[in-house]
Order: structure tokens, then sequence, then C-alpha cells
């Protein structure tokens, strides 16, 4: 990700004089050797955030797939612009949103950031080919949960992903 070239507090001097000026957008723009839509995105961080969203993140923003999918089902509705709805919604970014209506549209869970399940280190144990099996099925049943198999079944993550890759691959 390339780093800001200016300041949060050069980037709310701008927005002022823009405010103050009665300089088009893109004109303004050009005076200023500022790409197109930076402006418009920094009034926008600047409305949404204050002086905070000029500053450059230091961590990653989490999002709730809730929060996802009634974004892009306000975009998809039509309920505004990209940027409209990046600004309704909170989001730093319109390309954020654009991520997740290409997730949606290519069928992919829109899961929640930042919510990871922690994996719990287990010791491996003897199992049965029947048990194997019986794990194996009940993973690739429950949309691949490696973790919640390996719980479940006293066996380790390892154990579970590669009896499950076995099987995906023939067969034991």
């Amino acid at each position: 990700m390339p780093r800001a070239k200016l300041s949060a507090s050069q980037k709310l001097k701008l927005i002022q004089l823009y405010r103050e000026s009665t300089e088009s957008e893109s004109g303004f723009s050009k005076l200023h050797n500022l790409s197109d839509g930076s402006l418009q995105d920094w009034m926008r961080l600047y409305d949404g955030f204050g002086l905070k969203g000029l500053s450059e993140s230091k961590s990653h923003q989490t999002y709730s797939s809730e929060l996802k999918q009634k974004a892009v089902h306000a975009y998809l509705s039509g309920e505004g612009t990209l940027r409209e709805v990046a600004k309704r919604f909170k989001l730093r970014s319109k390309s954020q949103l654009s991520i997740w209506i290409s997730k949606y549209n290519g069928n992919e869970e829109l899961r929640s950031t930042g919510a990871t399940t922690r994996r719990i280190p287990m010791a491996s144990r003897k199992t049965t080919f029947a048990e194997r099996i019986e794990i194996a099925t009940y993973a690739i049943e429950h949309n691949r949960n490696y973790n919640e198999a390996s719980q479940k079944f006293q066996v380790s993550y390892q154990q579970v992903r590669s009896w499950v890759l076995k099987v995906d691959a023939g067969g034991f």
C-alpha cells in the first residue's frame, strides 16, 4: 500500500481551501497536483471521521458480516453510488465495498473480519480408520470447519485437515 504524500493537516488545509474557493473540484485538483477523486475521498473521510479520518490508518478496520451484507444490498438495490454507500456505512474506502460486491457476486460468504476462531493446539491421538472417515465427513458437512471438528473429536486441527484433503484427493 503506498504511503500518503501529504499529512492529515496538509489534507485538511486543502479541503478548507477548496471549500472557500469557487474553483471546480477537477480544476482545484489539477491546480494542486491531486489525483482524480483524492479531494472527494478526503472530504468524505473528514466529514465521516474528522481529522482522524485523514490520517493514515495504523490498523485494519473490522466489519461484521451483517454490515457487509447491508452495504452490498444497498448498492445492488440502487440506493447510491459506491462512494455514497461507502459514506453511509462509514467505510474508509469505496474499494472495500467493491471487493465485498465482487465476493457477493462470486457466491463467496461475506465473513466478519477480525473474528477468526483461535486454533487450540491439541496433541495427536491414535484413531481408527472408521473414526477418521467419520471425522473427515463431519468436517466436510460443516463447511470444512476443521477447528470445530478437531474440538468435537479431540484430535488435532492438522489431522482433520489432512484427512479431509485425502478424501478430496480420492479417498484414504
